[in-house]
């Protein structure tokens, strides 16, 4: 093995990846504590459920979907942008946990349930949020995320959904994980029937990471087995620090039908985690590394780039949910479709971008 082989190897061991949340549900469930926010998240699954209660659902690949519903409990003295974690004993005065978490028995019923969800809501909206995960994540982790960007967002959704995928949370496994990926995009397929059979209006989809390359791969494969009744409801693709290699990335924007739903692109020149992707392939960028935005923009892709946040993970990997600035001007609408479709470009080169704070829109062609 190479002296640049040893090396990858070793941050790959030492690099939290995805997630800096290395936790679990907890073995128990919490009555409702006075002061604290609570999340219901409904839970598509292509993981093997567990027979232990802190794991929920395990790393391992199923063969079919499972199904769950959980309410997760936010804490008082929550911090935007954190998922305050329990290193051993779960508090709901100080963690996130768990008030309450069932099987769903099938595709049926969770449809079911969606559905009484978005009508339950539907004063506000009728759309649903989707989140898909990235590498190195537990069930519990892309759960509580999931959960955190729903509150923290404060975004205008009749239901949250989360397609947990079997990564292995752990980064020295991002082989496996590259494998689950592959294997998990069918699922996510079958969950867009679900959503397109149900009763929302909209659907509002974010893959992060590894996850975009999940979320990337089934609108591919949707499209091309002519399942395709989920393109009428998705409104925005958001894919956050992709790492999704740019060859890849553009193949797959070719198979998706010419009106097919605002995509947007979150990117950060100072990721560290897709630096260590880039490396493993022999140098070739990551989409999320904000070194295409020319071809992101001239492929219709909105670009927002977070390169100048001071704030967020340390790996500037996440600071699409994990920094408090940005999540706040999400909150205020600083950013919203009518901001990038009225932004001023004349004058402008693509690549130039718009300033909003210390946030850069880059705009399609």
């Amino acid at each position: 093995m190479s002296r640049l082989s040893y090396l990858v190897v070793l941050v790959l061991l030492v690099l939290p990846g995805c997630s800096t949340l290395h936790g679990s549900l907890g073995a128990l469930t919490y009555p409702h504590l006075a002061g604290a926010s609570t999340e219901t998240v409904l839970v598509a699954s292509s993981r093997r459920k567990s027979d232990q209660p802190s794991e929920f659902f395990s790393k391992g690949r199923s063969a079919h979907l499972n199904f769950a519903e959980v309410i997760v409990s936010i804490p008082p003295a929550h911090v935007p942008g954190q998922i305050e974690k329990a290193s051993e004993h779960h508090d709901p005065k100080r963690h996130f946990t768990t008030a309450g978490r069932r099987y769903i028995a099938g595709r049926n019923h969770f449809l079911a349930r969606l559905n009484q969800t978005i009508i339950a809501n539907s004063r506000r909206s009728r759309e649903v949020f989707v989140f898909v995960h990235g590498f190195n994540s537990t069930f519990a982790e892309g759960l509580f995320r999931a959960a955190q960007i729903r509150h923290d967002f404060d975004l205008p959704a009749a239901a949250t959904v989360h397609y947990s995928w079997p990564s292995a949370g752990r980064p020295g496994l991002y082989a496996y994980d590259r494998d689950s990926a592959n294997f998990a995009r069918d699922g996510l397929v079958d969950l867009f029937e679900l959503l397109a059979r149900s009763r929302a209006s909209k659907v509002f989809l974010v893959g992060h990471s590894m996850g975009g390359l999940v979320t990337m791969e089934a609108l591919r494969q949707a499209r091309l087995t002519g399942r395709t009744r989920i393109y009428r409801k998705l409104s925005t693709v958001a894919l956050a620090s992709p790492d999704i290699d740019v060859d890849v990335f553009r193949k797959q924007m070719q198979t998706l039908p010419a009106k097919r739903p605002h995509m947007v692109v979150l990117v950060s020149k100072d990721d560290r985690a897709l630096r260590v992707s880039g490396i493993l392939r022999g140098g070739h960028p990551r989409i999320g590394q904000g070194k295409n935005v020319s071809l992101l923009t001239e492929l219709g892709i909105t670009v927002v780039d977070l390169s100048s946040l001071g704030d967020g993970d340390k790996l500037s990997h996440s600071k699409f949910s994990s920094s408090p600035s940005f999540i706040e001007m999400i909150r205020r609408r600083r950013i919203t479709d009518r901001t990038i479709r009225s932004a001023d470009r004349r004058g402008r080169k693509p690549t130039d971008g718009v300033a909003v704070g210390d946030v850069i829109l880059h705009l399609p062609r």
